[in-house]
């Protein structure tokens, strides 16, 4: 279990330290205060195996910014070097070129560095035994001397993109230990990225996940949900009788309640770690209710971001009722890189109820 955060000139932080942190830890605050950041740094820096719908999980990072990552977005060479601030400035502190991020564990504290690195010039019509030469590095993101996500100038020098060295592989992780991050715009995206998670979710989860799921989606179809079923480019739920309804044409509510209780319903033989922004996002009260239930419930470390006092109430509720270890995290402001937190332990968020209202509204 992540136990506490230290982090220098990543993002938003010029520096942060976080301690004493619970299996559920909610994080609040307005806007631009540095909620997003503090997860994304998290994330990172935890050695497991990552459960996204992208190549890498830095292109992750970067497509839920709304960056492109890959061959299919080109920019021309001549704002190279302005493409390369771009990418810099999405992980790193104002001018900072390194950045540090420390988690303690519990029974150990695993440290990543990253570094900017970027090239004065690129050579151009490069040519190789009479062939055009293989794509040229010009910057790259590194994690822990490793590169991770670069900018690429095609060979003959004429246009750049943003690609990742790193795909999605257990190679350098710890194989048994997982971490999920289901964002905000999850629902914005393509159906294949949703799908996508969708599958890396099922070849983890308990058996029973889908009969819950099904008991719990029945009320809102014309006829009880008998199963599930992958198709051509979709995700069936299949109705008693025989009317198949693809995933795609489902309501948000619906198919963001699937989302997340797959993540949470990953087998507690696993060691996971569960990262959700404002998860309540598209849900009618009562299924508000049985999210914020089951993450309670839940046996992974989580980490969520909501901006929804009433989902904050219903989580408070439902751990006092269980004795469930939360902290509520508070960012109040973010000053010149420094962040100012007031962390609550479960009875200290009921009593300052009224104060995080605020933080909220």
């Amino acid at each position: 279990m992540v136990k506490g955060v230290h982090i220098e000139n990543f993002r938003s932080f010029k520096e942060l330290t976080v301690e004493n942190l619970a299996p559920l830890n909610i994080v609040v605050g307005k806007n631009n205060t540095g909620k997003s950041s503090f997860l994304e740094a998290v994330f990172l820096a935890i050695d497991a195996v990552p459960i996204v719908p992208f190549r890498s999980v830095y292109s992750y990072i970067l497509g839920k910014r709304g960056i492109e990552v890959g061959l299919f977005s080109f920019y021309p060479v001549e704002h190279l070097q302005e493409l390369a601030e771009f990418l810099r400035i999405h992980f790193f502190y104002r001018d900072a070129t390194r950045a540090r991020v420390q988690l303690g564990l519990d029974n150990r504290n695993v440290s990543h560095e990253f570094e900017f690195r970027i090239r004065d010039s690129i050579p151009l019509n490069r040519e190789k035994n009479g062939k055009e030469s293989e794509v040229f590095e010009f910057a790259s993101l590194m994690d822990n001397g490793q590169p991770v996500i670069g900018i690429f100038v095609n060979p003959e020098g004429r246009f750049a993109y943003i690609g990742p060295y790193r795909i999605w592989s257990a190679d350098g992780e710890d194989g048994g230990t997982l971490r999920v991050f289901l964002e905000t715009c999850i629902m914005c995206r393509t159906i294949e990225n949703f799908i996508q998670t969708i599958k890396h979710l099922e070849t983890v989860n308990s058996p029973e996940v889908y009969d819950s799921i099904k008991d719990i989606i029945s009320p809102f179809f014309s006829a009880p949900v008998e199963s599930f079923s992958p198709g051509i480019g979709d995700f069936y739920v299949n109705l008693s009788g025989g009317t198949r309804i693809p995933l795609s044409m489902v309501g948000d509510g619906i198919r963001s309640l699937i989302l997340h209780y797959m993540a949470l319903g990953i087998s507690p033989q696993r060691k996971v770690y569960l990262f959700f922004e404002e998860p309540e996002n598209y849900l009618h009260p009562e299924l508000m209710s049985i999210l914020a239930r089951t993450m309670v419930e839940s046996p992974h470390q989580i980490f969520v971001a909501t901006h929804n006092l009433d989902f904050l109430k219903r989580i408070l509720y439902y751990a006092k009722e269980r004795e469930k270890d939360i902290r509520v995290l508070a960012f109040r402001d973010l000053k010149e890189g420094i962040p100012e937190i007031k962390t609550y332990a479960l009875e200290e968020a009921f009593t300052a109820l009224n104060v995080l209202e605020m933080d909220l509204r």
